[in-house]
C-alpha cells in the first residue's frame, strides 16, 4: 500500500484485507509483473546448466534414448511384453517419456528454486514469483529439443508425421499446471527439507516403472489399478495416444485429471505466495 510521499508499507495481513476476489487478481499481477527478472534468471540458468559440458543441448536427448535402449532390450528379453501398439516401439516410448519428462523436469526443477536462491532471498527485495520461470521456461525448451529429436525418430523408422495431430500437444497445459502447483509446494518444503530434490529424483524413477508410459496399459493387473487412480498417466497417455492413434480411451479419467491439475495449481500457488513470505525468515 502506498502513502501519498510515495513509501509502501507491507501488511501481515494482507491477502486478508484483500479478500478472496481481489486477492487473486493481486496474485496474477505479481507473477505477470515478475516476468522480466524470471526471463533474466532463466538466460542465467540456461547458459550455465551447459557451460563447459562437450555435448552441451545433446544431454537433453541422451536421457530419452537410454531409457528407450532399456526398455527396448526388456522388450527384446520378454521381460516386458510389447504387442498391439501398432506403431514402432522406439517411436511409442520416445514420446510417452518425453511426455512424462516434461512433467517430472517442472516439478525436480520448481522444488529447488528456493535453495539455489538462498543466498540472496533474504537480503534482495524481489518478486518471488519470477524464481518458478527459470525451470518452467528450461523445461518447455528441453521438450522443444526432444520433439525436433521425435520427428527425426519417425522419419527412420518410416512412421508418419501427423501435421494435424499437432494440436494434441497443447492437451498437456494441465500437466503444465499440475507441475507447477505441485513444484511449487516442493519449493516451499525444499527451502526446510534440503534433500527433496533427491527424493523427487528417485521417486519419479520408481514411479515411471509402474506407471504405463514407456509400455501398453495392462489391463487386469496391479499396475493397471495403479495407474487408473495416477493422474500422471492419464495427463501423458492421452496426448500421446491422441498423436499416434488419433483417438483414445481415457478422457474421462483426463479430464478428471485436469480438474485435478487446476486444483494443484491454484492451492500450490496461494501455499506458494503465502508461504515464501514466511520460509526466507528461516533461510
Amino acid at each position: 500500500m502506498k502513502t501519498g510521499e510515495g513509501e509502501r508499507i507491507y501488511r501481515a495481513d494482507r491477502f486478508v484485507r484483500l479478500g478472496f476476489a481481489r486477492v487473486w487478481l493481486s496474485m496474477g499481477s505479481d507473477l505477470l509483473r515478475s516476468f522480466p527478472l524470471g526471463w533474466r534468471l532463466f538466460l542465467r540458468d540456461f547458459r550455465s546448466k551447459y557451460r563447459q559440458q562437450v555435448l552441451g543441448v545433446l544431454w537433453v536427448v541422451i536421457g530419452p534414448f537410454v531409457a528407450v535402449l532399456t526398455y527396448a532390450l526388456l522388450a527384446r528379453a520378454q521381460v516386458l511384453r510389447i504387442e498391439g501398439i501398432g506403431v514402432p516401439y522406439p517411436v511409442y516410448s520416445y514420446l510417452g517419456f518425453t511426455l512424462w519428462s516434461l512433467l517430472q523436469g517442472i516439478i525436480t526443477g520448481e522444488s529447488s528454486v528456493m535453495n539455489t536462491s538462498s543466498a540472496f532471498l533474504g537480503q534482495i527485495n524481489f518478486p518471488r514469483e519470477s524464481l518458478l520461470y527459470p525451470p518452467l521456461l528450461i523445461a518447455l525448451i528441453d521438450f522443444t529439443v526432444k520433439m525436433g529429436m521425435f520427428l527425426v525418430l519417425c522419419l527412420f523408422y518410416g512412421f508418419p508425421i501427423h501435421v494435424l495431430r499437432a494440436p494434441a500437444m497443447l492437451l498437456m497445459l494441465p500437466a503444465l499446471l499440475f507441475g507447477s502447483g505441485l513444484g511449487m509446494v516442493f519449493a516451499v518444503v525444499g527451502a526446510v527439507v534440503k534433500d527433496i530434490a533427491n527424493l523427487l529424483t528417485y521417486f519419479f524413477q520408481f514411479l515411471l516403472l509402474i506407471t504405463p508410459v514407456m509400455y501398453p496399459y495392462p489391463s487386469g493387473s496391479l499396475v493397471g489399478e495403479l495407474a487408473s487412480l495416477n493422474p500422471f498417466y492419464y495427463l501423458t497417455v492421452v496426448p500421446r495416444d491422441l498423436y499416434l492413434y488419433g483417438t483414445t480411451g481415457n478422457w474421462r479419467g483426463f479430464f478428471m485429471s485436469s480438474a485435478v491439475a487446476l486444483i494443484v495449481f491454484l492451492a500450490g500457488w496461494r501455499f506458494y505466495k503465502v508461504a515464501t513470505a514466511r520460509i526466507v525468515e528461516k533461510i
